[in-house]
């Protein structure tokens, strides 16, 4: 089964470590293999939809740097229909 772009984001989320962060920029190029205004703005739209999978305030972003603030566990089983 092929894994969206919102699945692929949430696994990149549930990796990182309370403290830990994660560049958007990294995170685009390495889930589209490109970055310009276009997949930026489609990545925001698919980062928000990942986010409300996610219990809680866990992510901040800040100036385009992703924080990781709590250690809420996130779902697991998560499935691309819920997404």
């Amino acid at each position: 089964m092929k894994r969206t772009i919102k699945v692929k984001i949430f696994d990149k989320l549930d990796k990182l470590e309370i403290g830990d962060t994660l560049d958007k920029e990294i995170l685009i190029n390495e889930i589209w293999g490109d970055y310009n205004y276009f997949v930026c703005r489609s990545f925001d739209v698919h980062y928000a939809k990942a986010k409300k999978m996610i219990p809680t305030k866990a992510f901040k972003t800040i100036k385009g740097v992703i924080h990781r603030l709590t250690d809420v566990p996130l779902p697991r089983n998560v499935k691309d229909s819920a997404l």
